[in-house]
């Protein structure tokens, strides 16, 4: 039952990554750049209604299921700076390599009374030891000096991956964007 809301209420959940990477300048505007990250992403769901013939006392009206995975990941990352100067706009595109460290599984319980528990449940399957995510990211460049630079910029990352639980396979898409903050150190 947990597994089937799982999959038909998913939500948007915050998590975060962070590293540090190795730049390696291909030309004036073009860069290559990999390096180590860690991150932890979320896959959670609204709060869905369970939907009983006869209530049975001490039942939860809904449920809130979140899976929490973490990762150690390897990045590899083309980027194009354009205009001059100190500060000027960039683009990047890449993969990343997500080496599955760990999860966390837990589900808010809310009862009739207004009463509402967490519990955290061991799941009964596995996960794929190595994923891969196709990465779109865009901002500005900030060089601190000829070997240091910041971006701050957005990102868009997309991961699919196929897991077993509970006997059932099935897809996961997680999809994720946000505020991308990067300190690169040159070759």
């Amino acid at each position: 039952r947990i597994l089937s809301l799982l999959r038909e209420a998913s939500g948007t959940s915050i998590g975060y990554t962070g590293g540090i990477n190795l730049k390696w300048n291909v030309t004036d505007r073009l860069s290559l750049a990999s390096g180590l990250w860690i991150s932890v992403k979320k896959n959670s769901s609204k709060k869905t209604d369970i939907l009983q013939d006869i209530p049975e006392p001490n039942t939860p009206e809904a449920l809130r299921p979140v899976v929490r995975k973490s990762y150690v990941d390897i990045p590899l990352v083309a980027s194009y700076t354009l205009g001059e100067g100190k500060i000027k706009p960039y683009l990047s595109l890449g993969v990343i390599g997500h080496i599955f460290q760990g999860y966390q599984y837990y589900v808010s319980q809310y009862f009739e009374n207004g009463d509402v528990t967490r519990a955290s449940f061991d799941l009964i399957g596995d996960f794929p030891a190595f994923t891969a995510s196709a990465m779109l990211a865009g901002g500005l460049d900030v060089a601190l000096s000829s070997k240091v630079n910041l971006r701050i910029g957005h990102s868009f990352k997309h991961m699919f991956q196929n897991a077993n639980i509970e006997s059932s396979s099935f897809n996961i898409f997680f999809y994720s964007a946000g505020l991308e903050t990067e300190l690169n150190f040159s070759l």
